[in-house]
C-alpha cells in the first residue's frame, strides 16, 4: 500500500510544507475521483430510488413497512461482551470498555458506528496501552443522550466524566475517526494538559459539503421517516460507499452497524448530529490552530465523506504534524487496514513520529 510522506515535511519546513501540499492537491486532482464517479452515482441511484420508495409507503401509510425499534436486551447479548460496562454520566449509561495495562488510549468512533469500530487496534496493540473506548451517545448500546444536547462540549464533559469515573490520571493519547476525530480534537482543546498525543482518523473541522445522507436531516418529513423506516439495503449501500474495498463489507458488518442503528432512540438522535453537522460544516472551525500536542493524521485518500482537501487544510494549520494518507482506502482507515493503522498508531504514540518507508511517494 502506497503511502504519501513529503519529506519537507518530516523536516519541519513550514514553507516547504506549503509547496508540498499544493503538488499533492495537483495529484489528488489526477487521482480516481470516486466521490464523482462511477460509483458514487450508482449509490446517488440507489439512495433516490430508496427514499423515493419510502416516503411512497409513509405516504400510503403502510405500518407493515415500518421498521420497529430492537430491544436493548436483545442487542447487549448480542454486541456486548465479557469486558463491556455501563456507567451513569449525567443520565446516560454509556457502554464501554476498558483493557490492558499501560498509557492510557482513548478511542473514539464515527457517525452511526460503535466501539466494535476498533476491534482491530485491540488485537494488534492491545497489549501495549490500557485501551479505554466507548459507544459515543447517540450510538451503539450507549443510545441517546438524556440531555438530547449533541455538541461539542456534551460530548467533552462526556469524556471529562468518563475519564474521572475510570479514575485516569495519566496523560492521555486521543484518537478517533469522524464525528469521533470532531470530539478528540475539541477535547484536545479544552484539556491540553491531559492529551499528550493527538490521532485524528478523517476527523472533520473546516468547510465542506455533507454527504446527501447526512443533508437529507433536513429535507421534508426526514423526522418521520428517518426514525420509522431504516431499510438494511441502505446501510448496506453506505458503508459500501464509505469502504474503498467494498469486498471487505461483510453480512456480519452490515448487521452490526444495521442493528445498533434500531436501539431505541438512536435513529431520533442520529438526526439530531446530522443536524449539528450541517451546521458545522459551513465555516471553518474556530480553535484548531490551537492545538498544541504532537498529532498524527490518519487519513484514507478515497474517503468520500471527509475528503483529502480537508487532510490538507489539516497540515496548513497544524504544519508539523505527522500524518499517513492511505491508498484504496475509504473513510474508516482502522476498519479496512486495522493492522496498518495500528502499527502505524502505535509507532507515533512511542516515538512521536511516523516512519518513513522505501516505497513511500514521494
Amino acid at each position: 500500500m502506497t503511502l504519501i510522506v513529503m519529506p519537507s515535511h518530516e523536516a519541519g519546513n513550514t514553507n516547504s510544507t506549503g509547496r508540498g501540499i499544493v503538488q499533492m492537491q495537483a495529484r489528488m486532482q489526477q487521482g480516481t475521483g470516486r466521490a464523482t464517479g462511477e460509483a458514487y452515482r450508482q449509490w446517488l441511484k440507489l439512495a433516490m430510488f430508496g427514499l423515493l420508495a419510502l416516503l411512497a409507503i409513509h405516504l400510503g401509510g403502510c405500518q407493515s413497512m415500518r421498521t420497529p425499534d430492537m430491544s436493548l436486551d436483545v442487542l447487549k447479548q448480542k454486541y456486548a461482551n465479557q469486558h463491556s460496562r455501563f456507567i451513569d454520566i449525567d443520565g446516560t449509561m454509556v457502554h464501554y470498555r476498558d483493557q490492558g495495562k499501560g498509557q492510557p488510549l482513548v478511542l473514539m468512533h464515527g457517525m452511526a458506528s460503535s466501539l466494535h469500530t476498533w476491534d482491530g487496534w485491540q488485537t494488534y496493540i492491545g497489549d501495549h496501552y490500557r485501551i479505554i473506548r466507548f459507544d459515543v451517545p447517540g450510538f451503539g448500546l450507549t443510545g441517546p443522550l438524556a440531555s438530547g444536547e449533541y455538541k461539542a462540549e456534551t460530548y467533552v464533559r462526556i469524556i471529562e466524566q468518563l475519564l474521572k469515573k475510570l479514575d485516569v490520571k495519566e496523560k492521555i493519547t486521543l484518537a478517533g475517526n469522524s464525528l469521533g476525530g470532531f470530539i478528540a480534537w475539541n477535547y484536545a482543546i479544552a484539556h491540553p494538559e491531559q492529551v499528550d498525543r493527538l490521532i485524528l482518523l478523517d476527523a472533520p473541522a473546516f468547510k465542506q459539503d455533507v454527504p446527501l445522507v447526512v443533508k437529507m436531516a433536513n429535507w421534508p418529513g426526514a423526522e418521520s421517516i428517518g426514525t420509522q423506516y431504516s431499510p438494511r439495503f441502505l446501510v448496506s449501500a453506505n458503508l459500501r460507499r464509505l469502504y474503498a474495498n467494498q469486498g471487505m463489507v461483510t453480512d456480519e458488518l452490515v448487521d452490526r452497524y444495521y442493528d445498533l442503528t434500531l436501539r431505541p432512540g438512536n435513529r431520533p438522535a442520529m438526526l439530531r448530529v446530522f443536524r449539528a453537522m450541517i451546521d458545522g460544516a459551513k465555516q471553518d472551525a474556530a480553535g484548531v490552530e490551537k492545538i498544541s500536542m504532537p498529532t498524527l493524521l490518519m487519513w484514507g485518500k478515497e474517503d468520500p465523506w471527509v475528503p483529502m482537501s480537508i487532510a490538507l487544510r489539516w497540515l496548513q494549520v497544524l504544519p508539523q504534524a505527522q500524518y499517513r494518507f492511505y491508498d484504496g482506502v475509504g473513510h474508516m482507515p482502522m476498519e479496512e487496514i486495522p493492522m496498518e493503522s495500528a502499527l502505524d498508531a502505535h509507532r507515533f504514540i512511542q516515538t512521536g513520529s511516523v516512519e518513513v518507508r522505501d516505497n513511500d511517494a514521494r
